[in-house]
């Protein structure tokens, strides 16, 4: 679902200096409760296109890159209530001029302005949002290094949250000894912080026994094939024991099973070692198909 537009209004600070863009013109040592605003803003990634800052000192809305110039300070509780309600409207119709009803307007001012900005934006149906109503200056910065914290605890919880679909879209159990490998080079290191800690140790040593058991099980395969050469075997007997891929599937032929290794006994010997190896390496590979199948099943909790 897209997410609605959101436009931030802020009013001035009794901060002035060098001619600047609005963003550092308002900000800086007598502006905590501004640098708050500010740094609260741009950890949202807010955009700035959608950000304006409003002064009664000509009325004046201004863009969050525009140059503002060193200007008379106003009074915050000067302005009389025909005043708020000039410059009220003046925003108003600004807001109504370039954004539709569906945006929300985030409100980060004072009563000068709220107290007439709001119903007309409740008359022009717009959503709005006051931060800190009805704070001092000085708790209103308060309030807003608390969202701040609360806004990087939420970013870190959706990083993770992304970072774990990551990893269930590398689990599609096509080939679970590739994509253990993959997971655990890509997230051994996070696996704690997901919860996953004991089935990634459970994980590498099911891949380290998997991978022993391969080895040997061709160590095990090219001594029965060398074998096989030396002993010079007929193209039948060879074709038969290509077919064979299980212990179970050696005898599903009983007869022709005792016959042959009536004929090729230590051939058959070294048959059976390599299939009892072959059995742990299906083994393992199932083990550690189950152990991928936890870990997802953990993740999506």
């Amino acid at each position: 679902m897209k997410e609605q537009k959101r436009v931030a209004l802020i009013i001035e600070s009794a901060k002035r200096g060098e001619s600047a863009p609005a963003y550092e013109f308002y900000r800086g040592s007598r502006s905590g409760w501004h640098d708050a605003i500010l740094d609260y803003l741009d950890v949202r990634n807010f955009p700035t296109e959608d950000i304006f800052f409003l002064s009664f000192h000509e009325h004046r809305i201004i863009p969050y890159h525009a140059t503002v110039c060193d200007y008379p300070k106003v009074d915050r509780k000067s302005p009389g209530i025909v005043e708020q309600r000039e410059f009220a409207l003046k925003i108003a119709d600004f807001l109504s001029a370039n954004f539709s009803i569906g945006a929300v307007i985030e409100l980060h001012v004072g009563k000068t302005i709220s107290d007439e900005l709001v119903p007309l934006l409740e008359e022009r149906r717009y959503s709005y949002e006051l931060f800190a109503e009805g704070k001092k200056i000085l708790d209103k910065q308060v309030v807003y290094r608390e969202l701040i914290q609360t806004e990087k605890a939420n970013r870190r919880i959706k990083d993770m949250q992304r970072e774990k679909y990551i990893m269930l879209s590398a689990l599609e159990f096509s080939s679970p000894v590739m994509e253990a490998d993959l997971i655990l080079e890509k997230f051994d290191l996070k696996a704690n912080i997901f919860g996953v800690k004991p089935l990634f140790q459970e994980l590498k040593m099911h891949l380290k026994e998997y991978k022993k058991r391969l080895n040997k099980a061709q160590q095990m395969k090219d001594e029965f094939y060398s074998f096989m050469e030396q002993s010079d075997v007929p193209e039948p007997v060879q074709i038969f024991f290509e077919g064979i891929k299980t212990q179970a599937h050696l005898f599903k032929d009983i007869k022709k099973y005792e016959r042959l290794k009536s004929q090729y006994g230590k051939l058959f010997a070294v048959f059976t070692r390599y299939l009892i190896q072959q059995n742990y390496v299906v083994k393992y590979e199932n083990r550690i198909s189950e152990t991928l199948m936890r870990v997802q099943i953990a993740l999506l909790k």
